[in-house]
This record gives C-alpha cells, sequence and structure tokens, in this order.
C-alpha cells in the first residue's frame, strides 16, 4: 500500500502503478488554473507534531513540512465557499508547480522511476457551533488535522461553509464535497481512497449528510452512497435536542440550544429530529437518565408519532415530516431484522414558540418502505403525491473520537457509535488529558486517525477491498 522515495511521507500512499489515470502534467494545469483564479499558495509549515513525535509506519519517516494551496473557490455566492488543500511538501514539489523541473520536464525520482501521483483524499469540515468558526482558525481544529494528515501522506482539503441558518451550511459542505469528487484526480487525490472528518458541528455536518445522503448528496450532486472509505467524527453533535449528557437540572443543554442549535436551526421540533444524526438511526439511544433519548420529546412529538417512531424502527423516523412523505430504508447492504413496514398516521410542523407550547398538524399517508428498489419507491411516491425521506444504512466504516472532557459530549459520541455500529464498522475512542479543542492537535488522536485511513485504503489488487 506504500511507496518509498526519499524525504515524502509514504505511510498513506497509494500503490499507483497499476493504476495511472491522470497525467502528472495535467495536476500542473489545473493547479496554475486555480492559481489564476485567486487560490494561493503558501509558504511550506511543519505539520502539527515535531518529526520526532509522530511514528513511522515500515521505517518510512513521516514528511516534516506541508504546503497549502488556499482559498479555492467551490461557489461564487461567499468567500467561505472555499477549500484550503493541504500537500506533503515534497509532493507539491515534485507534481504540482511549486517545484524546480528536471532537464527533460519530467517528474521523475533520481533513478529514473516514475513518482507517485495519487494521494488517499482526507476531507474535514470545521467546528463552530454552525455559526461562527473558519477553517483558517486552529481553535476549531482545521489546521492541525489536515497538516497531521498531510504529512503522513494524504491530500487533505479543509471545507469551509457559510455560517448562520440552515440548510446555508449544510448546502455549502455538500457543494463543496462535490466539487472535490469531480476534481480529486486533477489535484493529485485518489477517487477510490476518499475519506470525510469533521469536528464539533462539523462532525455533525458530516454524518447527517452520510445518514440522508440521498437528500444532501445523492439528489442534488450525484454522488454515490458508497464514495467514501471511511468517515471520522471528532467530539461531534449528534442529537440537536439534548448533545449532552443529561443532568437532573439539564442546564447543559438548555444552555446549548439557546447558544447554538436554536440560532442556526430554529425551533422547528420536527426540522431538529429531521437533522438529529442519532436520533434518525436510533430513537431509543439512551442520554444518561433512566429515561430514553426521546422520551422528553413528547411534550415537542405527538405521542402517536413517538410510538410510530420507535415502532417501525430506523426507517421510521423518516416519518416526521412537513409534507406527506413515504419513507425509504435505503438498504444497500445487511441493515438488521428489526423493522416493520406498518403505517399510521403522526404529527408534524411542530413549532415550539416563546412559552414552549407546541402546535401540532396530523401528517396523513405516511408510509413505512424497507427496499433496495429505491427508483420504484420514488416514482410511487410521486404518483402517489408523497415525498421520499430516505434514511441511508449504508454507512462507511467510522472512527468516532471524543475528549475526555468534552464538555459533556462523551455519551453522545458512545451513543451514535453504538447506532451505527448496526449497520457498519465503527470504533469509538476517548482520548485522555484532551478537551474538545485540543482533540485537534494531541498526537494520540493524529495516531489513531492516521492508522484508521490506512487500515481502510482500497488496494488496487483486490478490487476494492480493505487494504491489510
Amino acid at each position: 500500500l506504500t511507496v518509498s522515495y526519499p524525504n515524502t511521507p509514504d505511510i498513506l500512499m497509494t500503490e499507483t502503478s497499476q493504476r495511472e489515470s491522470s497525467n502528472l502534467s495535467s495536476f500542473s494545469a489545473f493547479i496554475s488554473k486555480l492559481v489564476s483564479s485567486g487560490a494561493t499558495w503558501g509558504s511550506k509549515c511543519p505539520s502539527t507534531h515535531d518529526v520526532d513525535d509522530v511514528d513511522d509506519v515500515d521505517g518510512i519517516p513521516p514528511s516534516p513540512f506541508v504546503r497549502t494551496l488556499s482559498g479555492v473557490k467551490y461557489g461564487d455566492e461567499s468567500t467561505k465557499q472555499s477549500l484550503d488543500l493541504y500537500y506533503p511538501e515534497d509532493y507539491a514539489s515534485r507534481h504540482l508547480g511549486v517545484r524546480d523541473e528536471t532537464k527533460d520536464g519530467t517528474d521523475k525520482r533520481d533513478d529514473g522511476s516514475e513518482h507517485p501521483s495519487q494521494l488517499p483524499v482526507f476531507i474535514h469540515i470545521h467546528g463552530g457551533g454552525w455559526s461562527r468558526g473558519d477553517k483558517n482558525n486552529r481553535f476549531y481544529g482545521v489546521p492541525s488535522v489536515c497538516r497531521t494528515m498531510a504529512s503522513a501522506g494524504c491530500l487533505s482539503i479543509a471545507v469551509g461553509y457559510r455560517l448562520g441558518e440552515y440548510p446555508r451550511f449544510v448546502e455549502d459542505a455538500c457543494l463543496g464535497i462535490r466539487w472535490i469528487y469531480d476534481n480529486v484526480s486533477k489535484l493529485g487525490g485518489d477517487k477510490q481512497n476518499m475519506f470525510l472528518a469533521g469536528h464539533s458541528a462539523g462532525g455533525h455536518i458530516a454524518s447527517l449528510i452520510m445518514v440522508r445522503h440521498e437528500t444532501f448528496l445523492q439528489q442534488p450532486h450525484s454522488i454515490p452512497p458508497d464514495f467514501l472509505r471511511g468517515m471520522i467524527l471528532l467530539s461531534g453533535v449528534y442529537d440537536l435536542f439534548e448533545p449532552m449528557k443529561k443532568a437532573s437540572i439539564d442546564v447543559k443543554n438548555k444552555w446549548y440550544k439557546l447558544a447554538y442549535v436554536w440560532p442556526a436551526f430554529g425551533t422547528d421540533a420536527q426540522l431538529l429530529l429531521e437533522n438529529s444524526p442519532l436520533l434518525l438511526l436510533d430513537p431509543d439511544a439512551k442520554n444518561g437518565l433512566e429515561t430514553n433519548a426521546l422520551e422528553e420529546k413528547v411534550e415537542l412529538i405527538d405521542s402517536p408519532l413517538l410510538d410510530k417512531i420507535k415502532s417501525v424502527g430506523l426507517g421510521g423516523l423518516g416519518a416526521v415530516a412537513s409534507l406527506p412523505k413515504k419513507v425509504v430504508k435505503k438498504r444497500l447492504k445487511d441493515a438488521g431484522e428489526n423493522n416493520n413496514d406498518d403505517d399510521t398516521n403522526g404529527n408534524s410542523n411542530d413549532d415550539i414558540s416563546s412559552n414552549s407550547d407546541i402546535k401540532h398538524k396530523e401528517c396523513e399517508n405516511r408510509e413505512v418502505v424497507e427496499t433496495n428498489d429505491i427508483e420504484d419507491v420514488k416514482n410511487k411516491g410521486k404518483s402517489d403525491g408523497c415525498d421520499v425521506f430516505m434514511v441511508n444504512t449504508a454507512l462507511p466504516p467510522t472512527l468516532i473520537m471524543n475528549a475526555s472532557h468534552d464538555m459533556g459530549l462523551e455519551l453522545n459520541g458512545e451513543l451514535m457509535c453504538n447506532a451505527m455500529s448496526k449497520y457498519t464498522e465503527v470504533e469509538y475512542v476517548r482520548v485522555p488529558h484532551t478537551d474538545h479543542a485540543s482533540l485537534c492537535w494531541n498526537k494520540e488522536a493524529a495516531e489513531k486517525m492516521k492508522k484508521f485511513v490506512q487500515s481502510h485504503l482500497c488496494s488496487p489488487d483486490k478490487e476494492g477491498k480493505v487494504g491489510d
């Protein structure tokens, strides 16, 4: 899985001798086009950790430096709609126009052999409570995480997005991913080895767009559900109602909703539920008390709907909808047997007013279906006058990490791990001696991320199976 050449971060590099999809000169040409459009190369900078602090693999030392191409535009509505590309410095110097040409104008090693041209791609979405933060701010995690993964041999890409009201930040993240997906080979990335990560609110966005892949990536951008080799979630928020461990006097969750959730998503209970990936996967997730995570939401969601959610399992959560919907459990691989196909009426358009009074509205014609024939269900839904709300269970292998002091989000991470483990391979790690921010530049966390990516690389000689 690795290719060695002097002073190059090889621990995650893909063997490309059997699978060359791009001409090296096209890399430089495309990068030059990006630079002419306003992107800028930064000077080479050290990786997050000193070289002596980063373990090597197979005796190959990591790169001490990375180089960043900042301000790559993927949208025209805001300067926030841009990407920062982090390359191993040696790779950038040899392949992407920030280098000295060899005498014959080609990119070759000193011994005349070709350099590998494709890097695993690590896409990272920053945090900041959806309403603040930036991909250039170390406190929100991006530079440290991206430099770490670039120094290990990845093309790391930080996604910027517009802050403020939902769904702009989700749509921007998906638009950025679409741009990366369409141009990855021109950037020197390997389309067969793409990984998605997010920290805090970015972890919420990353998990949400995969759990609701059909809505956010498939329909608007034609990105298939199996485009990722893996996903890494750092101190994410997976329940917009009660992301922090609940206590008898639940000050933390009330504060969090007032400070972060309601300014970004509003107070519509139905919308909050539809954008809580944990509750889409497991409505019975415990939240720290004897009651389950949705028990207190009976005030927000009428009992028939709550019963409906529990009775139909995963697909049933799609039943909370502002319009009549046909709910589909998208099942591209075995997703468990605990589901029913009953249908009933529920309530929707729940609005939390200033005095927390709840207004209910009946939503009829709801049907829950588990099927592999997605298009047939869509067509039938249209003929019945129904929209289709789909929950994706074809989730990629995932690493979920929390800090040891994580504002109470630790339990939320464990619950998300348990919920996802019904459908995919999931590893949960709580990193000692870290807090919500320092998790992103912690050495142990960095090693976990690198080993996760390496263990899930697609080996070209195994026809798409996870590499050893």
